[in-house]
């Protein structure tokens, strides 16, 4: 991925699913998804990252929309590059939590032809209150792997 995505650059990758894709996937909270890196995590890098040691210090935003709430949540992550996928914590830029989220992690890793894979193994991703016990520990829902499509940065709102 670190081939793929540089670290001047923007992209935004996502998925949405469809009524029957939920129908067949009833413990399936997210709707919409987006993981992108746009204006303000581009600049981010640009003044505080180091390209050299490019993604670690990336920052990236990720987008949701569940069955339960129709409006979007977004939350921050900081990314350190490991092996081959970047290890993404979330971070309190976008947020006021009110628990130490660091701990919350989601992996980007790439996928087949130009997709992102997307792993939330332990409830990284805000499907839910980060701090809440709905939280704590595995994922329980069918929110555990994501596989993401290119998208333009339109559709990550950029």
């Amino acid at each position: 991925m670190r081939e793929r995505l540089k670290p001047d650059q923007a992209f935004c990758y996502g998925r949405d699913y469809d009524a029957a894709h939920l129908g067949s996937h009833p413990d399936q909270l997210t709707q919409s998804i987006r993981v992108f890196r746009g204006p303000v995590e581009l600049a981010s890098f640009a003044k505080e990252g180091d390209p050299a040691n490019w993604p670690s210090g990336a920052d990236i935003a990720v987008s949701v929309t569940t069955r339960q709430k129709s409006a979007k949540v977004t939350q921050a992550y900081n990314c350190q590059g490991e092996g081959d996928q970047w290890r993404c914590a979330a971070s309190a830029k976008t947020g006021a939590a009110s628990c130490d989220i660091a701990q919350k992690e989601v992996f980007l890793r790439r996928g087949a032809n130009g997709t992102m894979m997307l792993a939330n193994p332990n409830s990284g991703l805000p499907i839910v209150d980060l701090c809440s016990k709905a939280a704590a520990g595995d994922t329980m829902s069918d929110d555990k792997v994501y596989r993401l499509q290119p998208m333009p940065q339109a559709a990550c709102g950029l």
